[in-house]
């Protein structure tokens, strides 16, 4: 994913970006010959006022995962099938990016739940 779409993604998804770093990509195995690879396709750590996204491409998708300060899970952002974990989702198109990232954006801006106490 190139510095261009990851910026794109987060500003049509509604994310302010405070800083964004350049990653090694995740997934391509750290030896000589995915050198090329992981340098043609390095993931991006973001730093929103929510909190940080890593997003990255992996062989036939984008794996977006986060560290936010509401807790969200996957199940939260997409009911589609593709693979989760509890803080990550992947996406099998830029356009699928995008829709996770919006509704990732809109569940943090949802108002706290506070319990009512007696």
């Amino acid at each position: 994913m190139t510095e261009l779409e990851m910026r794109a993604l987060m500003l049509l998804a509604g994310f302010d970006v405070i800083k964004s770093e350049r990653r090694p990509n995740g997934y391509w195995p750290d030896c000589p010959d995915y050198d090329e690879l992981r340098r043609q396709s390095p993931w991006w750590s973001v730093v929103t006022p929510h909190g940080q996204i890593i997003l990255g491409d992996r062989k036939r998708v984008c794996e977006i995962g986060w560290a936010l300060r509401q807790k969200i899970t996957a199940e939260e952002v997409s009911t589609d099938d593709v693979t989760k974990y509890r803080h990550s989702i992947h996406a099998w198109s830029r356009v699928d990016a995008l829709r996770h990232l919006t509704r990732l954006r809109e569940l943090c801006e949802r108002p706290e739940v506070t319990p009512c106490s007696r």
